[in-house]
């Protein structure tokens, strides 16, 4: 028999539980987690659970949309300084452990090779770029400004760096299951960062 308290919650409670268990599932089976499973681990129908959420693609989508609105990435320096190369990879360096630590299901969703269908819609990402490029964002300006960097397009040159610091070094955690030490991590950030540098480099 259930327990009373279980009936109790509001529906907003619920809802909270059903992605909270259903992030936990997500991280172990990848998009093979069924509606079915998250009532078995709560203890519920799962008829409640769609009385809740229609189908498993909107579940999908309140886990992300609840992990991409707490992203926190801390750490890039407000301005440039002659020492932005080691800026850079310091950032990047501690950029990369706290979103495999922290937010690896944002890295699942860029990577996943789903074909239910069930992947999300690309919106959420985009609600989440202010708050990933903004701060890289200026710090290219300011590089700019002080004559480090020649004149680009700053918003487009934070969103290719994140994009393709995502398919440089990632690659190893999700496809190739690597996992990195900190010296192989700071030799391919270097590597990388210098490829950026060569291309906005104030010549």
């Amino acid at each position: 028999m259930k327990s009373n308290s279980k009936s109790r919650m509001s529906r907003e409670e619920r809802a909270e539980q059903i992605v909270s268990i259903g992030k936990e599932l997500m991280l172990k089976k990848g998009y093979g987690f069924t509606a079915k499973d998250i009532a078995n681990a709560i203890g519920i129908s799962e008829t409640m659970i769609y009385c809740i959420f229609p189908n498993k693609k909107k579940i999908i989508e309140a886990i992300y949309s609840k992990i991409f609105t707490s992203i926190e990435i801390l750490g890039i320096p407000k301005e440039a300084s002659e020492n932005y190369r080691t800026e850079l990879i310091d950032y990047f360096m501690c950029f990369y452990k706290n979103v495999t630590e922290r937010n690896m299901l944002e890295f699942h969703y860029l990577y996943a090779m789903d074909k239910s269908g069930n992947r999300p819609d690309l919106s959420l990402l985009e609600k989440s770029a202010p708050n990933l490029n903004g701060p890289l964002e200026n710090y290219i300006i300011s590089g700019i400004n002080k004559g480090y960097f020649r004149k680009v397009n700053a918003e487009s040159a934070a969103e290719f760096i994140y994009s393709a610091f995502f398919n440089f070094v990632f690659f190893h955690e999700l496809f190739l299951r690597e996992k990195l030490s900190d010296e192989e991590l700071k030799c391919k950030i270097s590597t990388f960062i210098d490829l950026f540098i060569n291309g906005i480099n104030k010549i």
